[in-house]
């Protein structure tokens, strides 16, 4: 006799076989790295109005799509945290 419902190895195959790419959100460390900052640099970008950081309590995480748009922007303006942007990549 067949069971009645989902089977949960048909489930937990399909799971697998999903390819959901890069994250989309990074730690401090993972975004630092990408942009080949220090954690301590990075952390300090977080601070910056507009940067795409996500805080709750402890949990502080970056958006990666929106990471790649905010460096892209700040590239072309003055400043400290530009000029450092340009000289890094």
């Amino acid at each position: 006799m067949k069971a009645l419902g989902p089977n949960l190895d048909d489930e937990a195959a399909d799971e697998r076989a999903i390819d959901i790419g890069p994250p989309l959100l990074l730690t401090l460390r993972q975004a630092a790295a990408l942009c080949q900052v220090s954690v301590d640099k990075m952390g300090g970008w977080s601070h910056i109005r507009g940067f795409p950081v996500i805080r709750h309590g402890r949990f502080v995480r970056i958006h990666a799509r929106l990471l790649d748009r905010w460096l892209a922007e700040h590239a072309l303006e003055d400043g400290e945290e530009a000029s450092y942007a340009r000289r890094v990549g």
